[in-house]
């Protein structure tokens, strides 16, 4: 670039003016690389504080599952709880079905054919180790562990 100076006054104007603009770039660059440093270390400060809520978010989901595991086990336990309730109010009920049953085994040896046919019924521990099978996480352990301390219980009778 040419520049026609006629006065020398005027050019040593002109290299003041530069080293100024040229003072004043190299102070914006220093400010500018004092930002670039203060953001890369509030960027490394919030990827561990995102690191550390996904962390937590995982934490949760399990406690969510864990929760709803939890929850199905008590529905269970509760339905067996009615069950054995109405066991309990009712014993006359379980004892009429037991008799009918008998009363069509004595028919049926007798030559008499019987109006209704009863299909045979599951064991009671085979229906709940395939209900059992049928949970995850933390109701199949628990329910698994009840399977196993009737089937003890049983065998000691």
């Amino acid at each position: 670039m040419a520049f026609k100076f006629f006065n020398i006054g005027k050019a040593n104007e002109e290299v003041s003016r530069l080293e100024g603009e040229v003072t004043r770039i190299t102070s914006d660059l220093a400010t500018a690389n004092a930002n670039a440093e203060a953001i890369s270390t509030e960027a490394e400060k919030l990827k561990s504080d995102l690191t550390a809520a996904n962390a937590k978010i995982a934490e949760l989901n399990q406690t969510a599952s864990d929760l709803a595991t939890a929850k199905l086990s008590i529905q269970s336990l509760t339905h067996e709880r009615d069950e054995l309730a109405a066991k309990i109010a009712d014993p006359k009920g379980e004892i009429a079905a037991q008799a009918a049953k008998a009363a069509l085994s004595i028919a049926a040896g007798q030559g008499v054919t019987a109006p209704v046919a009863i299909a045979p019924e599951k064991p009671k521990a085979e229906t709940n180790l395939e209900a059992a099978k049928k949970l995850t996480g933390l109701a199949k352990v628990i329910a698994l562990e009840k399977l196993e301390t009737e089937a003890r219980k049983q065998n000691k009778n």
